[in-house]
């Protein structure tokens, strides 16, 4: 079971940061983990040790509020001097490669640079960072540089509709409709959200329309003769059954089981005979 770790000083935490940007050009925040020839320690250590006042600390204050006061950083967790839009782009596609997905302002740290979140690029480009103009977002700078909508979705084009429908018609024999349920061989791709992309100019899409319109348009009364759900066979209805008095005290105690109450059998009168 491992110790208590040792009292240290504000000092020594800042010669650990010091030494940390010398040899990464980054100020360490809590995410950095072990700090560099202090295996015992971490980064999030110090933090709780700031804050709380252990390990010899008079608390009260945070690794932030010191390298703040201390070095001059105005946030720690944007202190990267070397972030490029080039930096980025290898990012991504990095991220893309790794995962099969790119990444959004909410996928947590860069996995090449796990000090640096994707949410704290989504805000240096949102505030006219990295030679872009002011309200870029990443969701925005990634549809220009890779063409990449929704997170990841590609380009809704009139093209793409139309294999996709042509895919469901060769599998199922028939036409889809917005109620089809997922694309085939897409799980991530329905036909009501494309609907609505098409009626509303979403993911890139030139002009206002619809998925029956394009597909009217495109294959004219072969649409209109398989068009919809396949045909499923009309239930068939069954005679009224009339239930016996055996029956009809089986339903009564299964009620009782179950603890609701009985609807009460009105007796009918008996017709007195005429004297």
């Amino acid at each position: 079971m491992a110790g208590k770790l040792k009292p240290f000083t504000i000092r020594q935490i800042l010669r650990w940061a010091d030494l940390h940007h010398a040899r990464t050009g980054r100020w360490p925040n809590t995410r950095t983990g072990p700090i560099l020839d202090q295996p015992d320690r971490t980064w999030l250590a110090v933090e709780t040790a700031l804050i709380k006042g252990s390990c010899g600390l008079p608390g009260g204050s945070s690794l932030y509020r010191l390298l703040k006061a201390r070095r001059r950083i105005n946030d720690a967790r944007m202190a990267v001097p070397d972030l490029t839009l080039d930096q980025v782009m290898r990012w991504v596609d990095s991220h893309f490669a790794i995962t099969g997905e790119w990444p959004y302002c909410g996928a947590g740290p860069v996995l090449d640079c796990p000090e640096v979140s994707w949410i704290t690029i989504d805000r240096r480009m949102r505030r006219g960072g990295l030679s872009l103009p002011r309200g870029t977002t990443l969701a925005r700078w990634l549809r220009e540089a890779r063409d990449v909508w929704d997170g990841g979705k590609p380009r809704l084009t009139r093209r793409l509709v139309l294999d996709w429908a042509r895919q469901h018609f060769n599998y199922y024999g028939r036409w889809p409709v917005t109620n089809s349920g997922p694309v085939l061989g897409h799980p991530e791709e329905n036909w009501a959200a494309i609907d609505v992309g098409l009626r509303n100019q979403r993911r890139g899409c030139p002009e206002t329309t619809s998925l029956c319109r394009i597909l009217r348009e495109e294959f004219g009364d072969e649409y209109d003769a398989h068009i919809g759900l396949p045909n499923m066979a009309k239930k068939r209805r069954e005679p009224r059954r009339i239930s016996t008095r055996r029956q009809r005290r089986r339903k009564d105690a299964a009620r009782r089981r179950r603890k609701k109450p009985v609807p009460r059998r009105r007796k009918k009168p008996v017709p007195r005979r005429k004297r």
